[in-house]
């Protein structure tokens, strides 16, 4: 019996890191979805959705240079003295 070859299709930049980072055994970010204890970086914790469903508090070190942070950031105005990755540059 053949087996039709089946054209790859051309994935995009965020496709290839998504499932790079599965085959490494890693899990993306969807959302940043709160905050506490905003006082310092060094004691402001986020709580972090991962796209594996499961969601943990993290330190400001994990999430300084992620996209989510800019976009968490944005949106609430009272974080302005702490910078994400647009200052740091793109990750």
């Amino acid at each position: 019996m053949l087996i039709p070859f089946l054209q790859p299709t051309a994935a995009t930049e965020q496709e290839l890191i998504r499932i790079a980072a599965q085959d490494m055994g890693e899990t993306g970010v969807v959302a940043i979805l709160k905050h506490r204890d905003p006082k310092t970086k060094e004691k402001i914790k986020f709580l972090v959705q991962w796209d594996d469903g499961d969601s943990s508090w993290e330190r400001w070190p994990v999430v300084q240079k992620l996209k989510a942070l800019d976009e968490y950031l944005d949106q609430h105005k009272e974080l302005k003295g702490f910078t994400g990755r647009k200052t740091l540059g793109a990750v």
